[in-house]
């Protein structure tokens, strides 16, 4: 699963966990927390530019399947699931999908001990 990142001029009130599955799902990955990192970070104190209530920043693996239309509604999915959060349906959203090779990228969750 990508790992999604929101940043956001204000706390965005939604169900985590069902957010977390309903994008599972339509990412087509397992629904493990582990598999599908959501990471929140409001910034009250930063401006963004161009100005939007929140930027979402989307890092996936490429896969044949992700096409610019399949993205594409991955990116409207977003922007409603962040306007519901908001309770405003004219907020500006700005999505970023980033799409990378996986034989070049490396991973690994490390436990207490090494």
């Amino acid at each position: 699963m990508p790992l999604l990142k929101f940043f956001s001029r204000a706390p965005l009130r939604m169900d985590v966990a069902a957010v977390h599955l309903q994008l599972s799902k339509s990412w087509n990955v397992p629904a493990e927390l582990n598999t599908t990192p959501l990471q929140f970070v409001f910034t009250t104190q930063a401006e963004m530019y161009p100005s939007a209530a929140c930027f979402i920043d989307v890092r996936a693996k490429a896969k044949p399947e992700r096409t610019p239309a399949y993205l594409e509604e991955r990116m409207k999915e977003l922007t409603e699931i962040v306007r519901q959060a908001t309770g405003n349906p004219s907020d500006t959203v700005r999505v970023r999908i980033e799409l990378f090779d996986p034989s070049l990228s490396y991973s690994k969750c490390f436990d207490a001990e090494l």
